[in-house]
């Protein structure tokens, strides 16, 4: 239980300093998201060395999730902090999913190797692609407000490439090999 309070704490430690940032830099709503976004990732990563089995990871997982759904509908919690998640003008439920699929790819991987390499794709190349489709995108999949952009796309690919070369390196395949499994 102490590793599910410390990560939660660490979560909300995050929030709070993501909204003064917002209240003091009024910075593009999209920046806040993103690094609440990259925060969660950068938790899931000390799951394997805080948290030693599966439960736990959904448990916090489950109330970092519930306290979200807060922050967007309870009406006080939405204007405060829940300002990092609602100061966007589209629906999205990309946090639900995300403290989803961590649980999910900590329970399949069973915290091993490749545990790192897919929680920085979804922690890093999302972040990434978001912003630079958000910023510059110019080519879009579509003529609606939030279709994603082949500038979001290519920074996907490149950001996930270099990311499955690093980690499938690290766990012992050679350059050829890495390369093309990347």
């Amino acid at each position: 239980m102490l590793g599910v309070l410390a990560m939660l704490a660490a979560l909300a430690g995050w929030l709070v300093l993501i909204r003064l940032w917002q209240r003091l830099a009024n910075p593009h709503p999209e920046w806040a998201r993103k690094l609440l976004h990259i925060g969660v990732g950068m938790v899931g990563f000390g799951f394997p060395f805080v948290i030693a089995s599966r439960s736990p990871v959904w448990i916090t997982c489950t109330l970092a999730a519930l306290t979200m759904l807060a922050l967007r509908l309870y009406k006080p919690l939405k204007n405060g902090l829940g300002g990092v998640l609602s100061s966007v003008n589209r629906v999205s439920l990309g946090e639900f999913y995300f403290l989803l699929g961590l649980p999910a790819l900590f329970t399949l991987s069973q915290g091993g190797a490749l545990y790192g390499t897919a929680l920085a794709i979804l922690t890093f190349a999302d972040a990434a692609a978001a912003l630079v489709g958000t910023f510059h995108g110019k080519h879009r999949f579509g003529d609606y407000p939030d279709a994603k952009s082949l500038e979001g796309t290519l920074t996907f690919f490149a950001v996930s490439f270099v990311i499955c070369l690093t980690g499938l390196s690290v766990n012992g395949l050679g350059p050829l090999e890495a390369t093309l499994a990347a």
